[in-house]
């Protein structure tokens, strides 16, 4: 058989847990039956009357500038626990408990406070109120400058570390793997008899390349919206043996984005990289060590809903560095012929440092972050059983888990010149399981193909994938 039929090219499906939060109502209905409720149509108007409609109407004219109860009155209610300011807001707008004061009196309370609007397509939502004493955000990431309500959704700036974490993580991943399948190739002789010790490892340098993607998706929780997260690249590296030794040096390339399911922000990224590594032989128990760091471009727009401008984009371009070590250590166990158990754990440090973050574009809703810096530590534990299926052809099944920390703290914010802080909402400890597979084959004593992939399951229901194919030639 020639080894060429092994060539087979390994295919891993992509599995992605999609939910998505599509048009749910900003104001629930209560009343399933029509039951009647009273508004002011068309306030401040000539043609300004009191109405009688049915309470599944009453969001359509709240979007127009209507507000419940009677005109005059500063909304329904006798004093206490009335509903309504008065508010020019379209679609996204939040409900309250409170009651404000319109022209004609006032109520008791002198407090609207509005509920989050974070289920909303558009879930940044700048909103101008009328007539209202005070103005509570309630579990709403935001300001009140003037009257103007604006909110925001966290989530961009929020997943700035788990992404760090996944990018340095998957590009550590494809060094270990190089170190763990490293196969030097014997020296080809001119002499028809071989003698003891003239068969020897070379310790002329291998030159390397891969092509990769990655791609992650994480379900909503909380304030948290869903989102996807992918990167394609390739990376390439030349690596030298010095008796026990092996050490090597890489460039990398990368492209990655990032995206709401409802479509709220999108963060396009360029990174590039370098990086060395190396691995020490003990015999059974190898120790791998690598350290990359590289500069990233990224480019970040955000939807943004105004009651009086409509849709908007935010826009904003930021640089940041990062600079990422991890520790490895493995063994090598023969448990039958051809047959190889090899346990594994690593850890990863990553840290990185963001420029300041300015928004424009938007009318009255662009967006200030300070510079700051994220921290993200990896561990992982493996267990890999690899089987030569043919001198030239190696199979590998892998399981594991890993646990990422991450620590984002309170992001420090400025809108029209109104600072605010709010906190983090992606999940500071994440727990995952993961399956892998790889096989490699060479097509000579110089050149090798190889193909990995990995599926991985975690908490906070967030999925991960990832393929590589790669090409090592030895000269």
């Amino acid at each position: 058989m020639k080894r060429y039929r092994f060539f087979k090219r390994s295919y891993t499906f992509v599995t992605c847990t999609v939910t998505i939060l599509a048009g749910l109502l900003l104001v629930t209905l209560q009343h399933a039956q029509a039951e009647k409720v009273t508004i002011c149509h068309k306030p401040g108007t000539p043609a300004e009357q009191t109405l009688e409609i049915n309470s599944n109407a009453l969001q359509a004219h709240l979007g127009h500038g209507d507000y419940e109860g009677a005109c005059g009155s500063g909304g329904e209610g006798e004093g206490e626990g009335g509903s309504g300011s008065r508010s020019r807001s379209g679609s996204g707008s939040g409900s309250g408990s409170g009651s404000g004061s319109t022209g004609g009196g006032s109520t008791d309370n002198e407090a609207r406070d509005l509920l989050p609007v974070s289920n909303t397509p558009r879930p940044s939502v700048t909103i101008s109120v009328e007539d209202v004493e005070s103005i509570n955000l309630n579990n709403v990431v935001g300001t009140v400058i003037d009257g103007v309500v604006v909110s925001v959704d966290p989530t961009g700036q929020s997943i700035k570390g788990p992404i760090l974490d996944f990018m340095c993580t998957g590009l550590h991943g494809i060094i270990r793997k190089r170190l763990n399948h490293f196969k030097p190739e014997l020296i080809k002789l001119a002499s028809t008899r071989i003698e003891p010790g003239m068969l020897v490892k070379p310790k002329q340098p291998q030159a390397w390349g891969d092509m990769f993607h990655f791609y992650r998706k994480r379900d909503s929780d909380g304030r948290l919206f869903a989102y996807d997260h992918e990167y394609n690249g390739f990376t390439g590296g030349l690596e030298k043996k010095y008796r026990r030794l092996r050490a090597g040096v890489m460039g990398r390339f990368l492209r990655s984005n990032v995206e709401a399911d409802s479509e709220s922000f999108r963060i396009d990224s360029n990174s590039y990289f370098t990086g060395v590594y190396g691995q020490y032989d003990f015999g059974r128990i190898k120790l791998a060590a690598s350290l990359i760091s590289g500069y990233e471009v990224h480019e970040n727009s955000r939807m943004v809903f105004d009651n009086l401008s409509g849709d908007e984009t935010a826009r904003a371009d930021f640089g940041s560095m990062f600079i990422s070590p991890s520790v490895t250590v493995r063994a090598d166990y023969t448990v039958a012929h051809r047959l190889m158990l090899r346990p594994m754990a690593s850890v990863t440090y990553s840290a990185g440092w963001y420029d300041d973050y300015h928004e424009h574009g938007t009318t009255r809703s662009n967006l200030e972050i300070d510079d700051c810096t994220l921290q993200a530590l990896n561990a992982q534990l493996q267990m890999s059983a690899i089987y030569m299926i043919a001198d030239w052809c190696e199979f590998e099944l892998s399981a594991g888990g890993n646990a990422r920390y991450t620590d984002d703290g309170s992001i420090d914010a400025s809108l029209g010149g109104s600072d605010f802080r709010f906190t983090a909402t992606n999940d500071d400890s994440v727990y995952a399981g993961q399956l892998g597979a790889y096989l490699s084959i060479a097509l000579n004593y110089r050149l090798e193909l190889y193909a990995n992939g990995e599926f991985s399951d975690a908490s906070g229901g967030e999925t991960r994938d990832f393929f590589m194919v790669g090409l090592k030639l030895g000269f």
